[in-house]
């Protein structure tokens, strides 16, 4: 409980105001009493305190609570007077003052700072202060693990202590001894008898030294964390204390029932554990630390011991973003260790992305809040992404190091050891898939048809998709073969084309999102790199390679693991026989891949035709581009053609004059263009444009992230959720991951009730430039050469938005949008407008 002194007015007044010794000592101080100490810091960014006194049994609080702006006063009649408390009831006022009334009559030795060893001691049973040394130690048999995160660092290490459980030789005598009796009343050969004997005394020695050797010592593992997000350590524990989120970051946890006291909570653990008792404890420490801790036992004498640290605290000067170390250690038996990675992954996701608390009037819950613009899934996934990409493809590259393990169905399978001897090898195949590039790359794209290569896939779902960057978190869950428990991962998918080769490459790694906690039925798998990359060599033949470094997990033996992870590459021959199947099947839609080839992260630097194409052109509606039977592209005929490097040019040509635009000076409101009373700014440019157009600007405050309103924007599809002028919208062609062209059908044209307009977009430093601007032809003159013009561009339409995170704001974005159209009345502007007023209610 925290409190300060004010008079009526708010100014802060000292806290003791008779004259004694120890008057400077708690003088304007920040206050903590925990429950029978009195705790002062020198202010309220202190972590250290000055002054650890031990109060009476009458001042000791039972139960803490955060204190708001509530203001009570106290009438001290040892002091004769008045004290003026912000805290949450009159009745915690009464044990400020008493609490005030003890420190001031506290002796000198009772003023003093309390080492933190003794302040444990004090606090906390001694299993609580002997793993906290184990947490801060760095020697001790202490083995560091490979780590799929350079965020995270895992260690390993035998307790010292051995295990007891096993099967007892007494027992193993026993059973011995009924075996041969029996086989004594069988009518069999003295030698036979003899050999039979032997042999059963044997099996029962080995048993005994197996189970001995397999119920070994139990385990300390340490996991240290960088935790960066919107939650304070604070809030961090109030959540990882809170009996209802358990469930989210514990993956052996199935039930949770929490008595009165939240201190004692019973679970119910699968792999035949009961039901037990957690006892758990938290404190802060003088030197600013959190500390939970934890323990239990089960009825078969297992236990289990966990201490969670928080440290290293730093937060930004607007108070928006905390940085913080969480250090876990747990002592728990062998078969746990896949549990402890899994909860730890999943407590670094929780507190990442913004998990945060809600209080009511008696209770604490909790809920999901949106994700901080810095801390958001969709930043967090592209973050991955962009750094691992890059030492996927020099793996790609890497020619050194790979040794041959089988050639099987024309498939060539390689393996490359990693330093460290007990992690398992990086595995390659390379084979060749006589069907196109494209129809490859839709395959292996779509979950729903994963199944048809890859037996053990079961079922999977998309968490999140970002259409315009590409990118998706998806959740895929593997089968159950008795008796190794089911996998499952949680991935971040991206795919791209490539940028030297003709081709694709689909990648894709761990995700760390709260919206798929783990499952307590499956076994949570980790993936540091693992995709397809898929490189055409004729119209109707590509060769795939398929690389995966990755870690099945649980307690299945090392051999195991790896012999499952070699017969991953074999999806290329079980590709090649799926395609077969589906060509001779039905046709399958490739518009998503057949718009464009080789560009690195999204950027490509040729148009990909269909087969028996050239490469310099591509049809401008190549919406209905389909597969048929033979394996050869076919679409409808147009004569609308135009080139992939002429569209990015007019994009980029567009954002740049609507940077331009958003840079004049002139601009006067124009408040009767506004048609209802949400809060959007209109104006209109006074100064002289190209073609004498008019120049509309229209403002306002959306309650969406900048990425999120980026692709509501710009995806054509999405168009007539909010703009009334558009009858119907579809996506023609994606030139590259920030440039396409969209076709739409409107009604508020006379002359032309279809246009095709290309769309743009390109990053800034708070936020996003997208521009609109029509194709004035389909027929496009510019081939690609440098110097020359394209004619293709209607220069009197242009419309274009500008999105801008705003700061200390979770989920709002400042809209700026400008339309520049031709010399007419207010009609056209009234509904760009317009669709500006229907989005800031679609997002209410």
């Amino acid at each position: 409980m925290v409190a300060e002194t004010a008079r009526p007015g708010g100014r802060l007044d000292s806290l003791v105001e008779k004259l004694s010794d120890y008057r400077r000592v708690w003088n304007r101080r920040r206050l903590v009493l925990e429950g029978g100490l009195l705790i002062a810091f020198k202010d309220k960014d202190d972590e250290r305190p000055q002054r650890v006194v031990a109060l009476t049994p009458e001042c000791r609080v039972r139960s803490p609570t955060a204190s708001d702006d509530r203001e009570f006063r106290v009438y001290v009649g040892s002091l004769r007077r008045w004290h003026y408390f912000r805290c949450t009831s009159h009745d915690e006022a009464v044990v400020w003052a008493n609490a005030l009334k003890d420190a001031i009559a506290a002796k000198h030795h009772d003023c003093r700072q309390i080492p933190v060893d003794e302040y444990v001691r004090e606090r906390m049973p001694e299993w609580v202060h002997s793993l906290l040394k184990q947490a801060d130690s760095d020697d001790g048999g202490w083995v560091l693990e490979d780590s799929d995160s350079p965020e995270r660092q895992t260690w390993t290490r035998c307790a010292d202590a051995p295990a007891t459980s096993g099967l007892p030789t007494s027992k193993l005598a026993i059973v011995a001894v009924i075996a041969v009796t029996v086989l004594a009343a069988t009518p069999v050969s003295l030698s036979s008898f003899i050999a039979t004997a032997v042999s059963i005394a044997i099996i029962c020695a080995e048993l005994g030294s197996s189970v001995a050797v397999h119920q070994t010592a139990p385990l300390h593992r340490r996991a240290r964390v960088r935790v960066s997000g919107s939650l304070s350590p604070e809030i961090a524990v109030k959540i990882l204390l809170d009996p209802e989120r358990r469930k989210q970051w514990d993956p052996c946890v199935t039930n949770v029932d929490a008595g009165s006291d939240l201190n004692c909570i019973t679970v119910e653990r699968r792999s035949g554990l009961r039901s037990m008792v957690i006892e758990q404890h938290s404190l802060r420490l003088p030197t600013g630390r959190f500390v939970i801790a934890e323990r239990s036992r089960d009825d078969d004498g297992r236990a289990y011991q966990s201490v969670i640290v928080f440290d290293g605290h730093t937060v930004t000067h607007d108070g928006a973003a905390h940085t913080f170390y969480l250090t876990r250690i747990c002592h728990l038996c062998a078969e746990a260790t896949s549990s402890f990675s899994s909860g730890t992954t999943a407590i670094e996701a929780m507190l990442a992305n913004g998990v945060c608390l809600r209080r009511r009037p008696s209770s604490v819950s909790m809920r999901l809040s949106p994700p901080r613009t810095p801390a958001s899934i969709e930043e967090t996934a592209k973050e991955s992404m962009e750094r691992r990409l890059e030492t996927f493809l020099k793996l790609a590259r890497d020619t050194t190091g790979w040794d041959l393990l089988s050639e099987e169905d024309g498939v060539t399978v390689y393996q490359k050891a990693k330093p460290h001897s007990s992690a398992l090898p990086i595995v390659k195949g390379v084979g060749i898939v006589n069907h196109p590039a494209e129809l490859v790359m839709h395959l292996v794209c779509d979950g729903e048809h994963k199944g048809l290569y890859d037996d053990m896939f079961e079922s999977g779902r998309t968490i999140a998709k970002w259409d315009h960057l590409h990118l998706a978190i998806i959740h895929q869950k593997y089968k159950t073969v008795w008796p190794v428990t089911a996998r499952d991962f949680v991935l971040t998918g991206y795919w791209s084309h490539l940028a030297d080769d003709d081709g694709f490459v689909l990648y894709a790694t761990d995700a760390i999102t709260p919206d798929c906690p783990p499952d307590p039925k499956c076994v949570r798998g980790s993936v540091a790199h693992a995709g397809f990359i898929v490189q055409r060599i004729t119209e109707r033949s590509c060769r795939v390679t398929f690389i995966a470094d990755m870690d099945l997990r649980g307690n299945l033996p090392h051999s195991v693991k790896a012999m499952a992870l070699k017969q991953q590459p074999m999806q290329i021959a079980a590709i090649g026989r799926a395609l077969d199947q589906l060509t001779e099947a039905s046709s399958i839609d490739l518009s998503m891949f057949t718009a464009l080839q080789g560009s690195s992260r999204g950027e490509s630097s040729e148009c990909s035709p269909s087969a028996g194409e050239r490469l310099e052109h591509v049809d401008a509606d190549d919406s209905s581009c389909r597969l048929s039977s033979s394996g050869v592209f076919s679409r409808p005929s147009s004569p609308g053609r135009f080139s992939k490097i002429s569209m990015i040019e007019l994009g980029e040509r567009a954002v740049e004059e609507f940077d331009g635009l958003l840079k004049q000076q002139g601009w006067k409101p124009m408040s009767n263009l506004l048609s209802s009373s949400i809060r959007v700014s209109a104006f209109r440019l006074s100064s002289n444009n190209p073609g004498n157009c008019s120049v509309t600007l229209a403002r306002t405050i959306l309650s969406t992230s900048p990425a999120d309103l980026l692709a509501l924007l710009t995806e054509a599809r999405r168009r007539r959720w909010f703009d009334e002028s558009v009858q119907g919208a579809h996506t023609v062609c994606h030139v590259d991951s920030r440039t396409t062209v969209d076709y739409f059908e409107l009604n508020d044209t006379p002359n032309e009730t279809t246009r095709m307009f290309v769309t743009h977009w390109k990053p800034i430093d708070k936020g996003f430039l997208a521009a609109q601007t029509p194709i004035k032809s389909p027929e496009c003159t510019y081939a690609g050469e440098a110097g020359e013009d394209c004619a293709s561009r209607d220069a009197s339409v242009l419309i274009g938005w500008k999105i801008e995170s705003i700061p200390g704001s979770a989920r709002q974005s400042l809209l700026t949008m400008i339309a520049r159209l031709p010399p007419a009345d207010d009609a056209p502007f009234r509904r760009q407008i317009s669709a500006i007023e229907n989005l800031a209610k679609l997002l209410i």
